[in-house]
């Protein structure tokens, strides 16, 4: 399976919701010197990387509990004295 480490989920959702509440400024005060466009293809940008580290650590977050389970089931199927593959 999957060696994700915990520590990798942790940053990626913070690094995410990091990236989510950056551009909250910029909807309350927008930049002067930017026309419309630079200013909404930034924030689809910063809000695009931010929703794929959230949903990446997510995905990651669930690999590493099916791990587990699974490795549980294994252990009881080994204890029960049944074969695996």
């Amino acid at each position: 399976m999957f060696k994700d480490s915990k520590i990798i989920v942790v940053l990626e959702y913070i690094i995410g919701f990091c990236f989510l509440i950056a551009v909250v400024p910029l909807f309350v005060d927008p930049r002067q010197d930017w026309n419309d466009a630079h200013q909404w293809a930034y924030l689809f940008f910063i809000v695009g990387a931010g929703l794929t580290l959230v949903s990446c650590a997510s995905g990651m977050k669930q690999r590493i509990e099916l791990s587990q389970r699974i490795l549980k089931l294994e252990k009881m199927l080994d204890g029960k004295g049944l074969q695996t593959q």
